[in-house]
């Protein structure tokens, strides 16, 4: 089976989107350990079906302040304090709070559109955490990873084919 038969690219707006080899919308609350997500594998240089391996979904992890990103293409991201993601500028996962306006983000599809809005919000969101063997998966489209992802080069990343 290829990969395109494989995967389905999610948007939910205002809630991180996986993609992931099921044919049903999922938020990533809903992902469980031992699920398929996509990743990029920071040795081949590849895109490929990885495992989930951990995730704290049962748990209940609240924070009472979080920030909306926004970028030129209309891309949303809801994150709490210290997230990261692919700063095509730095070309490493950054956590966003140290972004600039204008700072690039990384698209599976190969676009890169620009962070042009910043909000800090005040109130309660609940947040998850989810583990894959490369480090890293697709949210809202975008490349996020843990801090132990190895390290990415810009010319290494190829949009996903889908």
């Amino acid at each position: 089976m290829t990969l395109k038969n494989l995967i389905n690219l999610l948007k939910i707006k205002n809630s991180y989107s996986i993609i992931n080899r099921e044919k049903e919308e999922k938020k990533l609350k809903d992902i469980k350990v031992g699920e398929k997500v996509v990743t990029f594998n920071p040795t081949t240089k590849e895109w490929e079906i990885n495992e989930v391996i951990d995730c704290d979904f049962d748990n209940v992890k609240t924070m009472l302040e979080y920030d909306i990103w926004t970028f030129s293409d209309g891309t949303e991201i809801t994150t709490v304090n210290r997230h990261r993601f692919y700063n095509v500028e730095y070309e490493k996962m950054m956590y966003m709070d140290e972004w600039q306006i204008g700072d690039r983000i990384y698209k599976v599809d190969g676009t890169m559109p620009r962070l042009v809005k910043h909000e800090h919000v005040i109130g309660p969101i609940r947040h998850y955490t989810l583990v894959t063997k490369n480090e890293n998966y697709i949210a809202n489209d975008c490349i996020t990873g843990t801090r132990n992802m190895k390290p990415i080069k810009l010319n290494e990343l190829k949009p996903l084919k889908i």
